[in-house]
């Protein structure tokens, strides 16, 4: 089971975004500062690494988990789980030892809507979309199928972290 942690840290109506190249010669791409979870590492300690690692900021407040999408590929488990960053303090100095992130940016989320736009997984896109348009309840967890290709997942399931009141 492969598991990713998403930070979501909010400013002033903004949320941050960090940008970076696929390849050479390849327009930029933007997505909320994350990355895999290391072995033997937990969630909060990944989400701490690589928001420091990718922005620059030192995370000093978890405040809660946004939603979490779990992906059944054909050969293997993904789950992504975004957490809201409540509090940070930080020189914004981006330190990735992957050398894959160029820049890091509070963006206004019309903005951020228009450039995640090109993620190329949907169930990433789709979700990310739907918080930042109030749309997924704190701690929604979101079902993927993937079929053939990475870029063909089909959404199964919502599951909210409390029933909908009757």
């Amino acid at each position: 089971m492969i598991q990713i942690v998403l930070g979501l840290l909010e400013r002033d109506g903004q949320i941050l975004l960090v940008g970076y190249h696929t390849a050479p010669g390849q327009p930029e791409q933007w997505t909320t500062p994350g990355g895999l979870v290391e072995p033997g590492e937990d969630l909060v300690s990944a989400l701490v690494r690589e928001v420091q690692e990718e922005a620059g900021l030192a995370v000093a407040a978890v405040s809660h988990l946004a939603y979490a999408v779990q992906i059944q590929r054909p050969t293997e488990l993904v789950t992504a789980w975004a957490f809201v960053v409540g509090a940070w303090h930080g020189d914004g100095v981006i330190n990735d030892p992957d050398g894959d992130i160029s820049h890091a940016e509070f963006t206004p989320i019309e903005l951020a809507l228009a450039r995640t736009q090109a993620i190329t997984w949907p169930s990433m896109r789709e979700s990310l979309h739907s918080y930042l348009r109030g749309e997924l309840a704190p701690g929604t967890l979101l079902l993927y199928r993937e079929h053939a290709d990475p870029s063909d997942q089909t959404c199964i399931q919502r599951l909210p972290a409390q029933p909908s009141p009757a």
